[in-house]
């Protein structure tokens, strides 16, 4: 009977932890916009006259173009550890140069992801940002840059022009990957800040074509962005650590009647 409460107590302990620590990740949720822009980052085109901007389950959105741009798509992931120690969102946005190309253009992606929850609040956290690039234009060039801002919720979501805002909690440095010479920046991280329950990892991903020899239309390039928020792991709960020492009292009882038993039959 006694070792049948101990597995019971033990089931328990086992069970409550997983529940207290557990991921508590939301569904996915994550806005996207595209906008064609000049040389000195002004907008001068929307896909279709309009954006491309919403609350995406789907993380792969495509079919959308711009004057100098066709076939755009952004595949996005995002991930939780386990404790939500460390989060991440990686995007892959591609495209094609189409035959209306302005060489001193540049495709401009801001994906947002708005579905991170961390499990130890108010604790100090890092956010990085890496990249690369990859590149069908023969004998060309294409530069791509990504920067990763952290904002607190509640959020204002993407409309117009405008993507999603917020307050800023920490912004990387820019980093920059050239193709095909692979003039490639070391990964940017952002100074420690305090990182709330909820929060929001958004990307600003550009990409940029010099066109070389020949007809550059139709010909493919793209990159891959990722952004990690490195938050401390959450401490043990206290819950645990209770249930914890009720095993151990019943087993330390155990082992002390069993001392005396071999007493007891002299």
């Amino acid at each position: 009977m006694f070792l049948r409460n101990v597995r019971w107590l033990s089931a328990a302990f086992v069970a409550a932890v997983a529940v207290l620590v557990a991921p508590a990740r939301s569904e996915a949720a994550f806005e996207i916009l595209i906008q064609e822009v000049d040389s000195g980052g002004n907008v001068v085109a929307l896909p279709g006259g309009g954006f491309a901007s919403g609350l995406f389950t789907s993380n792969v959105q495509s079919g959308f173009a711009t004057p100098s741009f066709n076939n755009i798509l952004v595949s996005v992931n995002s991930n939780s550890g386990p404790t939500q120690a460390i989060n991440s969102i990686t995007a892959q946005p591609s495209a094609r140069i189409s035959a209306n190309f302005d060489p001193t253009h540049s495709l401009r992606i801001t994906v947002t992801d708005l579905g991170f929850n961390n499990s130890n609040p108010n604790g100090i956290a890092v956010a990085t940002s890496s990249l690369g690039a990859s590149t069908g234009i023969q004998n060309g060039v294409t530069t791509v840059t990504n920067q990763t801002f952290v904002m607190e919720d509640p959020y204002t979501p993407a409309s117009g022009l405008n993507p999603t805002t917020g307050t800023v909690l920490a912004q990387t440095g820019t980093v920059i990957d050239v193709r095909p010479s692979n003039q490639i920046s070391n990964p940017s991280d952002s100074p420690q800040f305090i990182l709330p329950g909820s929060f929001a990892i958004q990307q600003v991903i550009t990409l940029s074509v010099t066109a070389g020899s020949g007809d550059p239309t139709n010909q493919t390039f793209g990159g891959t962005a990722s952004s990690v928020v490195q938050a401390p792991t959450a401490p043990v709960p206290a819950p645990a650590g209770v249930l914890l020492g009720l095993i151990a009292l019943p087993a330390l009882a155990l082992r002390r009647a069993f001392r005396r038993t071999p007493a007891a039959a002299v």
